[in-house]
């Protein structure tokens, strides 16, 4: 008898826990059965853009993307405002170029709104966590000092100065004032997927390669040009 007044105290005591906790919270304790889709989609004004291919700038110089990468990190569902779910991975790596590796999954829950962390936190980049998406493998580390890479754009362009007419803006910091990550927020409706367009166009409306071509470090001129990707995410 004492036994089982033991154990009952216990569930007791678990399920007055479960009860106390934010309910974003209970519904991460129990395993979702149903998943939607959320995918990147990179364009071109309207027009989808893939790898290499030819893109028309305003003044009638042309480039080609080769790689478009960035993370995300704190995924969160909300509905109405309320947090109805949050991601524990530390970071994702989106190739967006690829399809096949542009895309997250989400519980299908009730929600209107997708808010997430472009780039990683201050505490991702001290962690020492090389695992998964942060493997350097990925090549989007730089080093214990500068941390990562939290977005990455190359490619070539006929207005580009450089060697091979190669553009590359590597833009990572996690140091203040230079940091370069922030929060995007983007209405979602039902349904069982979500496509998040990317809208490269706006990025090189703001950074021109004839200007500036090569970026490869924290610093001043990284966050500014962080703070030009962050407008591709624009509704």
């Amino acid at each position: 008898m004492k036994k089982f007044h033991r154990n009952g105290l216990h569930w007791v005591m678990v399920i007055a826990l479960i009860a106390a906790a934010p309910k974003w919270w209970n519904q991460r304790v129990h395993q979702e059965t149903s998943y939607r889709t959320a995918q990147f989609r990179p364009l071109w004004v309207v027009q989808p853009v893939k790898e290499n291919m030819e893109l028309q700038l305003l003044n009638g110089d042309t480039l080609k993307l080769e790689q478009l990468k960035f993370y995300v990190s704190h995924m969160t569902l909300l509905l109405n405002g309320k947090v109805m779910w949050r991601s524990d991975e530390e970071g994702q790596l989106i190739d967006a170029l690829h399809p096949e590796k542009s895309s997250i999954r989400l519980p299908a829950i009730p929600c209107n709104e997708l808010r997430f962390l472009v780039g990683l936190d201050s505490a991702t980049n001290c962690s020492g966590n090389f695992n998964g998406a942060l493997d350097p493998v990925h090549g989007m580390f730089w080093s214990w000092q500068s941390g990562f890479i939290h977005f990455k754009i190359e490619g070539t362009s006929t207005a580009c100065t450089e060697r091979n007419n190669r553009f590359q803006y590597h833009l990572g910091g996690y140091r203040k004032p230079y940091e370069t990550s922030d929060t995007v927020s983007i209405p979602i409706t039902s349904g069982e997927s979500i496509g998040i367009p990317l809208h490269v166009d706006r990025y090189f409306s703001l950074c021109s390669p004839a200007q500036q071509g090569h970026v490869m470090s924290p610093g001043k001129n990284a966050k500014e040009l962080f703070q030009h990707a962050l407008k591709m995410f624009a509704p």
